[in-house]
């Protein structure tokens, strides 16, 4: 689902609604390094994207804050996308946090978001 486009700053923006999530560098199929698809570090304000979000995209989340696009993940899914193999559930962003709590209590959010494109390196 998305909204119409809005005039903000010059720039025209598309407004989307994303399942948004959560991951650590210790949950299942992570190494535990915070090493992401790109090479960079985890850390706060870092996120996974679906494949056609360039890396250092800027996505904001209406109520929740943003992050940059550093990592990809193989639940993690373009925005429309409804599955993948393997996958019980996919998301179209999963936001980085430092405790497997604080990603538990984010847990599964349908939110508004707004991605301003990167340039892949």
């Amino acid at each position: 689902m998305t909204a119409p486009y809005r005039l903000m700053l010059g720039l025209l923006l598309l407004i989307q609604v994303a399942t948004v999530t959560a991951y650590t560098d210790h949950d299942p199929g992570m190494d535990g390094l915070g090493i992401t698809a790109s090479g960079a570090r985890t850390g706060p304000g870092v996120c996974a994207a679906g494949p056609s979000v360039p890396f250092d995209s800027v996505i904001i989340i209406l109520g929740y804050g943003s992050c940059v696009v550093k990592d990809r993940g193989s639940c993690v899914v373009d925005i429309g996308v409804t599955e993948a193999d393997g996958c019980k559930d996919v998301s179209n962003v999963d936001v980085w946090h430092a405790s497997r709590d604080e990603a538990l209590e984010i847990g599964r959010q349908q939110r508004a978001v707004i991605i301003l494109p990167g340039e892949e390196r």
